[in-house]
């Protein structure tokens, strides 16, 4: 399953986009649920997330707000999968299930090559 779209806002800057940000659904990986953030297509694109760029996770544990910050870095352990120009992000595993504990995440996409994904149990 992956992560499906509820609603987008975009933030501009003197009429430049700074930030898209939307809610989005946690899908489920070997039938554990809320256990997958699958990120998908132009969205990556415009915060600089092509396929193969290299990127950084940073996993913020904060017990009123955790998060999940994606940096770009030439240097990071791991790669925007994908073909052609659909890049996708798929991140799974036990830290998704015990970081984002509600149904639903908000994903803000920085145009400095910044993603980040705080759980939202809105």
């Amino acid at each position: 399953m992956k992560v499906y779209v509820e609603q987008s806002t975009i933030r501009t800057i003197n009429g430049v986009p700074d930030y898209v940000e939307f809610r989005s659904k946690i899908g489920t990986s070997k039938n554990k649920p809320h256990s997958r953030v699958w990120i998908e297509g132009n969205r990556l694109v415009d915060a600089g997330f092509t396929v193969g760029t290299r990127y950084t996770r940073t996993w913020n544990d904060n017990k009123h707000r955790p998060a999940l910050m994606l940096k770009v870095d030439k240097d990071g352990c791991y790669r925007v999968s994908g073909k052609g120009d659909k890049p996708v992000i798929d991140i799974t595993g036990e830290k998704v299930n015990a970081t984002f504990t509600g149904e639903y995440v908000t994903c803000s996409f920085f145009v400095d090559g910044t993603i980040t994904i705080r759980d939202d149990h809105a």
